[in-house]
């Protein structure tokens, strides 16, 4: 909420007012206050205004927290918050997102320097969501400590840090050939300087392909999605990707490590995703041209994609929907477990838990609804890539959007943005209700999901092509009397609540499958760009969509295999 004027008189009132309320109840009282408003508005909050907010508290009396010291610092435009005391923050996370993402080098940088100021009181973290990216979280726990951000940001000492982190990071392995452990340090490395050194100062709330609403375009749909954010050399992280493999292949120990299974099905959940794009991308534009084969091709693609990512991340417990609605459930049932609890208790006990579990199903999803339609203008700001939520969810509305693509190269029909967002709004509203996306209709008399709600007869039968069958010369002429993405429904009842699966072997049918589509691409697109649809291709090489592409060349192997340790 803006203030009603921006005159100084008027803001430093309206702050002395508030602290002399505070006071009245509290006389030792200090207000704390985060600085973010001074970064999410920054048009009103200029240095004056800013100025004048703190002035009507006594200094010492007012602590601020800058919440996004790590991407945007507002005490480096405001002379160290004009004195008052402040913490350092790392906000870094958005909505509980999971992606592998930070801006390391930004913070050692940026806490050393605050460090200088007198009035810094605090180095602190103020993440959205924690329960992902562990490398990060360690990093920023140790800056904090006396001359650990100095020694972080001096040259070579960010390096340096991580080869210890590598080290201590798979500790329980036991101990490790010493090739094997220099690969994990080169794995690390890479990592390290490409997706943890974003310095494009982007907000970082995800929206890869997996999890977004799927549309056209990303002006087609309402929150976040279909616009990727790639500020890193996806070959570097491909390059990590194949030395983990490489070093478990040679230290097979490294598999009953949970830190190293965790590292390595993030990596290829992290390519894997960003590869989404490409399918995307190349569905719009078989669709755009009226091209059914390519589109199915295309579609099949990346419905395939998602159903192989589900499956990798089924083998860990990081990456479950399941354990998530069983925390959710359980905040309800502290007395569950007493047989000597009335039975109206533990119905109240019941009807708690579905609604913490209808809560968390709504904030994974739409979180709340902002206008007449029902629609939220924060959908999937809280998305995650977990297997259960995957399959139950991400994948059958990817599988009716392209459903509805088909139907309309068909039918020769427009495509319809508005009776799309109507359709996935109906979709979500279903899986938050139920737990499955499949409506009555889908439901057989003997009580089973027989098919998606959004599976529909196309006309008269034809030709399925494989993705390998696209060119620019396929046409519309194959009909199919079904859709090829109807598929059966999937409830959240089936998700996992344990691992399950072979994660390095799974990991490695991925990077087979998925790591040989990317190869050394020359980006026509700004560094740091939030990628639409073009550019979202270029992910990747070798792809009808990817426009933007200007290399294709195959890529040879980025490190050494470890055959000699093997051997």
């Amino acid at each position: 909420m803006k203030p009603a004027s921006d005159t100084p008189e008027y803001i430093s009132g309206v702050s002395a007012s508030v602290f002399a309320g505070m006071t009245a109840a509290d006389p030792n009282a200090t207000w704390i206050m985060q600085a973010w408003l001074f970064f999410s508005d920054s048009r009103f909050w200029q240095p004056t205004q800013i100025k004048a907010l703190l002035s009507g508290v006594p200094q010492g009396r007012l602590v601020l927290l800058d919440l996004f010291a790590d991407e945007h610092p507002v005490w480096t435009r405001t002379s160290a918050l004009y004195g008052h005391p402040f913490i350092w923050c790392m906000l870094h996370n958005f909505g509980g997102n999971n992606a592998m993402y930070g801006a390391l080098p930004s913070v050692a940088e940026g806490v050393t320097a605050a460090l200088e100021k007198d009035n810094l009181v605090g180095v602190g973290m103020a993440p959205e969501g924690i329960e992902q990216n562990p490398a990060l979280y360690e990093f920023m726990a140790e800056m904090a400590y006396k001359g650990r951000a100095a020694a972080a940001a001096a040259p070579g000492g960010f390096s340096s840090w991580f080869k210890e982190y590598s080290r201590r990071r798979y500790a329980a392995a036991g101990p490790l050939p010493a090739p094997v452990s220099a690969a994990l340090n080169s794995a690390w490395q890479l990592l390290a300087h490409s997706v943890y050194s974003c310095r494009d100062h982007l907000h970082n709330t995800v929206c890869d392909i997996p999890t977004s609403r799927p549309g056209l375009s990303r002006s087609e749909i309402m929150g976040w999605g279909l616009a990727p954010h790639l500020w890193y050399n996806v070959n570097d992280v491909r390059a990590a990707w194949e030395l983990m493999l490489q070093a478990v292949g040679v230290a097979p120990q490294l598999s009953g490590s949970s830190a190293f299974v965790y590292d390595l099905l993030d990596v290829s959940r992290e390519l894997m995703s960003k590869i989404a794009g490409r399918f995307w991308a190349d569905a719009v534009t078989a669709y755009q041209s009226g091209n059914l084969t390519c589109l199915r091709g295309s579609g099949t693609a990346l419905t395939g994609l998602l159903e192989a990512m589900d499956s990798l991340l089924a083998s860990h417990k990081g990456f479950l929907l399941g354990p998530a609605l069983d925390r959710a459930r359980a905040y309800a049932c502290n007395n569950s477990s007493d047989s000597t609890a009335s039975e109206v208790l533990q119905q109240q006990q019941e009807q708690l838990a579905n609604l913490y579990e209808w809560n968390l199903r709504t904030q994974l999803t739409i979180w709340g609804t902002s206008n007449a339609a029902g629609d939220s203008e924060v959908s999937d700001y809280a998305n995650k890539e977990w297997s259960g939520l995957i399959s139950s969810f991400y994948l059958p509305r990817w599988r009716a959007w392209l459903t509805r693509l088909e139907r309309d190269l068909v039918l020769g029909r427009p495509y319809d943005a508005a009776a799309w967002r109507l359709e996935v709004l109906m979709l979500t509203y279903r899986w938050i209700n139920t737990g499955s996306t499949a409506d009555s209709s889908s439901i057989s008399s003997s009580g089973s999901d027989t098919s998606e709600a959004m599976a529909v007869e196309l006309g008269e039968p034809g030709l399925v092509s494989d993705v390998s069958a696209c060119d620019d010369s396929s046409s519309c002429s194959s009909k199919a009397s079904v859709s090829v993405f109807a598929a059966p429904a999937v409830s959240v009842q089936d998700a996992a609540v344990v691992a399950r699966g072979d994660p390095v072997q799974l990991s490695r049918h991925a990077y087979e499958r998925y790591g040989r589509l990317l190869a050394p691409v020359v980006v026509s697109a700004p560094a740091g760009t939030v990628m639409a649809a073009a550019a979202a291709a270029a992910v990747v090489a070798g792809a009808a969509g990817a426009a933007v592409v200007a290399a294709t060349a195959t890529a040879a192997p980025v490190m050494p295999v470890l055959e000699e340790v093997a051997a």
